[in-house]
């Protein structure tokens, strides 16, 4: 019988055994109530049913939204520059 190398996927719960990926966590633990961030916005908002984080919020799944958000903060930015606060 051949034995493959079984790698841990780093921060989640699935193991890469060949070119396979397997979830660890058992279906019958209690799920529990996660908060995610927002990659781009930093926004909080609730994980999915089974507990798992999507990479943007419900605001910034679309790419013109966060485009438009974007022109929004640099209008900001702008102003406040003016107003001689200093961006680092």
């Amino acid at each position: 019988m051949e034995t493959k190398k079984v790698d841990r996927i780093v921060g989640t719960h699935y193991v890469r055994i060949g070119h396979s990926v397997y979830n660890t966590q058992p279906n019958n633990e209690p799920k529990m109530k996660t908060i995610c961030l927002c990659c781009f916005c930093g926004d909080k908002f609730a994980a999915n049913a089974s507990g798992q984080c999507s990479i943007y919020c419900k605001s910034c799944r679309k790419a013109e939204s966060r485009k438009k958000l974007l022109e929004e903060n640099e209008i900001i930015k702008q102003a406040n520059l003016k107003l001689g606060f200093n961006y680092a």
